[in-house]
């Protein structure tokens, strides 16, 4: 009896370790609807298990179990669900375009339940994206769906959606980020006799917008800030037809090229690419047309295909941690990695044992410097900086984490500091669950 128990065991390990390594990479789980599917999205702060998919056709979707399988949740038959937004499990929103009308639904039940709480006539306009930093305050964009002047809205609420201020205006809006309570970028084109790509930012979660940066004969899809510092555009120019990354690392002062996709190792030509999510500041994902997704492990400076095994349109990709993503597109699609969309990948330790903050580098400093920081389970993560007499200087980072090694940069250089910070020591300090360290650090000008 022992050497059958024994036996089955033994099969029973062969099999689940083949059965998981067939599962490296991306695959494919079962959406029950060949609607096309917009965006995915995991809130921050559920535990990776639960999260939603919204698409064209009135498609809500919901899982429970980490995306092994999904269930509908939605309000309306007739609406193309565009954008969403949880603050947690419980409480979020939902927006789209149906017979000619702007529609915003809530739940505060996990979408048990749905409130309709705005239901606009525009006939040419959708909403795009959303976002939320709390209960209260609110902001979608929206975009033209047909052809003609780019044009679309804002809108803001400042009561958790009960009232919504509508703005109409040339930008057209595809995706937006914020980086704090009120700081956040859009990315969007402008249409006034020449299209122009536009970067734009608000200080003020979106009631007012100003613009960074033009780039003519540009389409800029998707945007996504890590933190303060860290963030990425997805640009395509129309021009030359090629997709490219912008990439600042100091709040949208500057921005780079980080990948002007014209050599085989980048991004490939002709390729528009929709989403983009980093886990880090150095490790991120984009997808697009084709079944398009790729890889990038230094900040967006290289980019490697991974195999989706689709060709459709993917619009939505997001990780929870690491190693485990998702990502949505046309016919109903849904794809799951649990290697980081890597392949061969067998029984390896994923995530730090411990909490650890890491002596900046370099250190003296002149005017930026690199915190690396490890977090070994899901935590409520801040580090901030204070000058010698304890006072706060800047909060570097204050979000959810999943387990991971990250990093963030202190640049003495920021506005809203005191201005011009002197040479001398300042400290940082993070706090995660009972973990807390404080180290030291010397700026030198």
């Amino acid at each position: 009896m022992k050497i059958i128990l024994f036996l089955a065991l033994v099969i029973f390990s062969l099999l689940y370790d083949t059965k998981c390594n067939s599962q490296s990479g991306w695959f494919q789980v079962n959406s029950g609807t060949s609607s096309n599917m917009n965006v995915v999205f995991f809130p921050p702060s559920a535990t990776g298990f639960s999260g939603f998919a919204i698409g064209d056709n009135g498609v809500v979707l919901k899982t429970m179990n980490g995306g092994n399988n999904w269930i509908s949740v939605s309000p309306a038959s007739n609406i193309d669900f565009k954008s969403i937004y949880f603050i947690n499990i419980a409480t979020g929103w939902i927006t789209g375009w149906g017979s000619n009308y702007v529609v915003v639904y809530k739940t505060t039940n996990s979408g048990t339940n749905w409130i309709q709480q705005f239901n606009g006539s525009d006939a040419s306009n959708s909403p795009s994206c959303c976002s939320f930093i709390n209960e209260n305050k609110g902001y979608i964009g929206g975009v033209r769906r047909i052809s003609g002047s780019p044009t679309g809205f804002d809108m803001t609420t400042t009561n958790g959606g009960l009232n919504w201020n509508k703005t109409n205006h040339y930008e057209k809006v595809f995706s937006c980020s914020f980086a704090s309570s009120h700081n956040g970028w859009r990315s969007a084109c402008y249409g006034s006799g020449f299209l122009s790509g536009e970067l734009s930012y608000t200080t003020n979660y979106g009631s007012n917008w100003g613009c960074n940066n033009f780039y003519n004969g540009n389409y800029f899809y998707g945007v996504q800030f890590l933190d303060s510092l860290n963030g990425w555009y997805i640009g395509y120019d129309t021009i030359i037809s090629y997709s490219f990354v912008l990439a600042t690392t100091n709040g949208g002062f500057s921005w780079s090229d980080k990948s002007i996709l014209l050599s085989p190792n980048k991004l490939p030509l002709t390729n528009i690419f929709y989403s983009i999510y980093f886990c880090t500041p150095s490790k991120g994902w984009l997808c697009g047309t084709s079944g398009t997704i790729e890889y990038s492990s230094d900040g967006g400076s290289n980019w490697n295909p991974q195999n989706s095994h689709v060709t459709v349109a993917l619009k939505s990709i997001i990780f929870t941690d690491l190693f485990t993503g998702y990502c949505v597109g046309n016919n109903g699609t849904i794809l799951k990695t649990v290697t980081g969309g890597l392949t061969n990948i067998r029984n390896q330790n994923r995530y730090p044992k411990y909490f650890s903050l890491s002596q900046n580098y370099p250190n003296p400093f002149n005017p930026v410097t690199k915190i690396k920081y490890s977090v070994s389970k899901k935590s409520l993560v801040s580090i901030k900086v204070f000058d010698i007499l304890g006072k706060e200087i800047l909060t570097l980072v204050n979000r959810e984490h999943q387990p991971g090694e990250y990093e963030t940069y202190f640049d003495s250089r920021l506005p809203g500091q005191e201005a011009n910070l002197q040479s001398g020591i300042y400290f940082y300090k993070m706090q995660a669950n009972e973990f807390s360290e404080t180290r030291k650090m010397l700026l030198i000008k």
